[in-house]
């Protein structure tokens, strides 16, 4: 299957008309966001190129590649220092003001999926799914960086068997990879700076048992344990 299409999402009133006293760590100071009323709309395109087999009684396969572009996305502005008197409303002196634009950075995404399910004996259900996603970040003068706040990899394994003795067991396991976050703040002189957090690879372990006590199988007990693994 093969398909594509576009989205955007129109700004929100407070991006567009806001007009707000925002603290500052500096005691007594202050500063004011206001709206801009003639952002853009953010915009995605995405295209999508698909593979599905059933061939078998036994398994479903499907593999996708993915595009994704991203433009226009709404942002904080840098900070313009301004000198004015102590304001009483406020409670403290105005240090500038600040508001919202469209970032020039263009993101580009591409990713592939593969996903599996078997079922090799009656009860046994086996799946696994593999998703790579690399995002870059072009930037107005031609460089490009990979934006690693989304994982490039994420893999979720899972197993589940229906025993004859109306029990039910499960176990499943995801894994992402690590990300790097980077935090839009104001500097001490009032810049918007990137800091970089640093978000570490995990797994989460997943456990459940159930049983139907009962014929008529209207009443489970179960019992899960979830983030096995602490």
């Amino acid at each position: 299957r093969a398909t594509a299409g576009t989205a955007f999402r129109q700004p929100t009133n407070i991006e567009s008309y806001m007009d707000l006293a925002l603290p500052t760590k500096a005691d007594g100071a202050y500063v004011r966001d206001l709206g801009n009323p003639t952002l853009a709309p953010e915009r995605i395109t995405t295209l999508e190129l698909g593979v599905h087999d059933q061939s078998t009684y036994f398994h479903e396969a499907d593999v996708v590649v993915i595009y994704n572009q991203v433009k226009n996305l709404v942002g904080l502005d840098s900070l313009t220092p301004t000198l004015a008197p102590y304001d009483p409303v406020q409670n403290g002196y105005l240090a500038g003001t600040t508001g919202w634009l469209n970032l020039a950075e263009v993101y580009d995404a591409v990713g592939v999926e593969a996903d599996l399910e078997t079922y090799p004996v009656d009860g046994l259900d086996l799946s696994a799914n593999v998703s790579l996603t690399s995002v870059q970040e072009q930037s107005p003068d031609g460089t490009s960086v990979r934006d690693r706040s989304t994982s490039l990899a994420k893999v979720n394994l899972g197993a589940a068997y229906r025993t004859p003795f109306r029990i039910d067991v499960s176990a499943n396991v995801h894994f992402v990879s690590a990300q790097t976050w980077r935090l839009r703040e104001f500097d001490p002189t009032g810049n918007l700076v990137l800091n970089e957090a640093d978000i570490p690879a995990r797994t989460i372990v997943s456990l459940r048992m159930a049983a139907r006590p009962l014929p008529n199988e209207q009443l489970e007990l179960a019992v899960g344990i979830w983030n096995a693994l602490g």
